[in-house]
């Protein structure tokens, strides 16, 4: 694998994926709580769910599901999900060492932006709240009833690069999911994944992740 130190010191720029990275959006607000208050409002527009989406407990694939199979419905079911993240930011739990790592990318003179498929709104209010919002750049958060633009699609990835004057080659991100790494991999942007169980590990690493941490004081490196 690749060396850690040399990849941030390679970079012009650090992204961060949002939810797990950076803190637990749905720590204290669950959420296979928004899917179903999401599914409560599909299903009164369109009445019994078929068994492959009734169940489902994560408000992102809900929301994939409506727009490829109820696309008049999207904006709606967006609609309560953004409401759930502003909510669930409020309590959202850090992740260890996450705050520290946004802060040392800009000591180490790179620019920062967030790259999630949570709300941009929602995020912005996350960093207000923490005082995060001089450390980050930039935030390239979910199109709004547009979620084919989510990841792994590169999109947010390539708008916080444009957003940020650099070449996507010249990012790294950090992110927790297959998705993230799928995505940065198509937009040419390098992989750092962050997991905090074996299996996940694992997982990212399979799909072509450049480096996996287990903490994010990993990234806590000066030049």
């Amino acid at each position: 694998m690749t060396s850690l130190d040399g990849l941030l010191r390679a970079v012009e720029a650090v992204f961060f994926d949002f939810d797990g990275p950076i803190c637990s959006v749905f720590s204290g607000y669950p959420a296979p709580n928004v899917a179903a208050d999401m599914l409560k409002v599909l299903s009164a527009e369109v009445g019994v769910l078929p068994s492959e989406i009734a169940e489902e407990t994560d408000p992102m694939e809900v929301l994939r599901w409506t727009d490829w199979n109820c696309p008049h419905l999207v904006s709606p079911i967006d609609d309560v999900l953004c409401a759930a993240e502003n909510v669930a930011v409020e309590s959202a739990a850090p992740a260890p060492f996450a705050h520290a790592a946004i802060e040392a990318a800009q000591r180490r003179g790179q620019c920062t932006a967030i790259v999630s498929n949570n709300s941009a709104p929602a995020i912005e209010k996350y960093l207000r709240t923490h005082r995060l919002t001089s450390f980050v750049d930039f935030v390239a958060g979910r199109p709004y009833a547009d979620p084919k633009r989510m990841k792994p699609n590169p999109d947010s990835l390539i708008r916080a690069a444009n957003a940020l004057g650099i070449k996507p080659e010249a990012a790294l991100l950090v992110g927790d999911t297959v998705t993230d790494i799928e995505a940065c991999l198509v937009a040419d942007v390098r992989p750092i994944g962050y997991a905090t169980t074996a299996r996940r590990r694992t997982d990212l690493e399979n799909a072509g992740a450049a480096v996996v941490i287990g903490s994010m004081d990993a990234l806590l490196v000066t030049r």
